[in-house]
């Protein structure tokens, strides 16, 4: 099952560790309930051509697709002033939150 949630929010301290600052933001958040990630999976999952699908045992690299799609999302994200903030639970999930900053 994949959730897609919506909502606004003000941070008013910054958020540590993701450095999100203060602000009005929309957030979307894209949640599913599979098998989560492990931290170190997590922690590359922005990265450029990281990916977990067919991987060459050879050369690690991924034997399909680019591997470009949450690399992009961040950086677009980041320029735009906002964050894309990775959650990932083992058993239990991901949550991926994206958070852009409301313009008046």
């Amino acid at each position: 099952t994949i959730e897609i949630l919506t909502e606004k929010t003000e941070v008013t301290t910054p958020r540590s560790p993701h450095v999100l600052p203060r602000g009005r933001y929309t957030v979307i958040r894209v949640r599913d309930h599979g098998a989560g990630m492990p931290p170190d999976m997590l922690s590359r999952c922005f990265e450029p051509f990281f990916t977990t699908k067919n991987v060459d045992t050879r050369s690690g690299l991924g034997m399909e697709g680019n591997g470009l799609g949450l690399a992009v999302a961040y950086i677009l994200t980041k320029r735009n002033g906002g964050r894309l903030i990775a959650e990932s639970i083992i058993e239990k999930g991901s949550t991926f939150s994206l958070f852009l900053p409301l313009i008046h």
